[in-house]
This record gives structure tokens, sequence and C-alpha cells, in this order.
């Protein structure tokens, strides 16, 4: 997944020096930023619903995405520029997944949410494929934002 970001990153020409590639256990990473005193902008969230890490490390989304969030919330100061947090749970919904995120953000800037969908021919949709709940802080121009249909 790595390698197909940095092509995209290509494709629109960004700058790749400028993206900070992670490929660690999310929980035990944040942990250690928290603990250097690093700060964040904004996150792209994509967990899954169960996971084991390299060292058995079990992970839940229903048990451990709040403290995730929580922990985040922290590297921003309690204000992040946009998160971003897809959910590919049958008990995950775009309302729960919105309703989610405005637990953790204090903000009352710009909230949405979609389902995530594949679309089988044109005009037909095949399945819902999962949740979207994206905040956007008022920081940022909306007009430059394009979050698709």
């Amino acid at each position: 997944m790595v390698e197909l970001a940095k092509g995209n990153v290509k494709l629109n020409g960004l700058n790749e020096n400028e993206v900070r590639w992670v490929v660690d256990d999310v929980r035990k990473f944040v942990s250690r930023e928290i603990k250097r005193g690093r700060k964040y902008d904004a996150f792209i969230l994509d967990p899954p619903e169960f996971g084991r890490g390299t060292g058995k490390e079990i992970w839940k989304l229903e048990e451990h995405l709040g403290k995730l969030l929580e922990d985040l919330m922290i590297l921003c100061d309690g204000n992040p520029l946009f998160v971003f947090l897809t959910c590919y749970s049958d008990g995950f919904s775009p309302s729960l997944s919105e309703r989610i995120l405005r637990s953790y953000i204090s903000s009352k800037d710009f909230f949405t949410k979609f389902e995530l969908k594949i679309p089988e021919s044109p005009g037909n949709i095949f399945s819902s494929n999962g949740a979207c709940a994206i905040f956007i802080s008022n920081k940022l121009s909306l007009h430059q934002i394009n979050l698709g249909d």
C-alpha cells in the first residue's frame, strides 16, 4: 500500500520528501510519538476490523479505536486540521463513524459522512463497502478540497 501511495504522490506532483511513510504498529508508533513530544496536523485512518501484530498483539476495531483517537488528539493538541476515518466493519455505519469522530474532536467545524461504494456499471451500485467520516477544520479552505461524489 505504501508503494501505491508513493505512486499517487508522484502522480499529483507532490514533493515525496514532505511525506513521512510509516509501516509500524499504530498504537506503538503513536505512543512513541507522544513520549517524544512530536506534533501532527492531520490524520488519515484506515484501521482494520481485526489484526495481529508481529508480536502477536491483537487489534480489535471496537476495542481500540477510541484509545487511538484519544492519543491522536494529544498529538495535535486537540486541534487537527483534518481527520479522515474509514471503517469496513459491518457495525460501523457512516453515521456511527461520524459520531465517533465528533466525540473525540471538540471543534464544531465541518464534519461529513458517506458510504464507500463499489460501482458495478454506470449508474448501478454493486454494494456498500464501508463507511467514511471526515472532519475538516475551518482553518482549511473547503473550496480547495474535493470530497468526490
